[in-house]
């Protein structure tokens, strides 16, 4: 008898890892594959969305990945870095596509398209909308367009609004919006993209 219910305790012990590893599969397939993934192992700058098939920039204009400290972070190069770059992280529409300021990062980034921007924007979260592999960087003291907690907010496309060119579409980060009213001389951020792995 004893043998009978100590049989029967190590069958429902069994049964009980079995559904549980199978409930493990399950939330694993539904979870899916991450969109978002680092490019190259060796480098976490660059960041490639595996649905658009664009590689973007982890950190915010004019910042890169810096793992020489015991925490890495995204900051300014130092030294100052050659042209086209200018020191300040809010730039006007203008400053962006004029100096071609994505050049910085190599030839072949540039400003993303407004369809380009908004894919990024994640909208199950807020402060920011953006994946987290993503480094929202940090607001411009001198710059009106933070929102909350010094984040930045609002960033620039290279899509003018077409009903008045002194005004682009940008992308507000802090809630994930879609504006057209952005006048070009404000001072806004940028994350930079390329269609080719750098």
């Amino acid at each position: 008898m004893l043998d009978y219910f100590k049989y029967k305790s190590l069958g429902r012990i069994r049964v009980s890892i079995l559904l549980f590893f199978s409930l493990l599969n399950i939330s694993n397939i539904y979870a899916g594959p991450s969109r978002f993934v680092q490019a190259n192992s060796s480098d976490a700058n660059v960041i490639q969305d595996k649905s658009t098939s664009l590689y973007w920039q982890k950190c915010i204009y004019p910042m890169k990945w810096d793992t020489s400290t015991s925490t890495s972070q995204c900051k300014v190069p130092t030294p100052a870095p050659s042209s086209p770059y200018i020191n300040a992280s809010a730039v006007t529409w203008s400053q962006v596509k004029n100096k071609n300021l994505c050049k910085y990062y190599g030839s072949n980034w540039r400003t993303p398209t407004i369809a380009e921007l908004k894919s990024l924007v994640e909208r199950s979260q807020y402060n920011p909308a953006l994946d987290g592999i993503f480094d929202p960087g940090a607001a411009a003291s001198s710059s009106s367009s933070s929102s909350g907690n010094g984040m930045p907010d609002f960033f620039w496309s290279s899509t003018s609004y077409g009903a008045d060119t002194n005004y682009a579409w940008t992308v507000n980060f802090y809630y994930g919006y879609i504006y057209h009213t952005s006048a070009k001389v404000n001072n806004y951020y940028l994350r930079c993209v390329t269609n080719v792995y750098p």
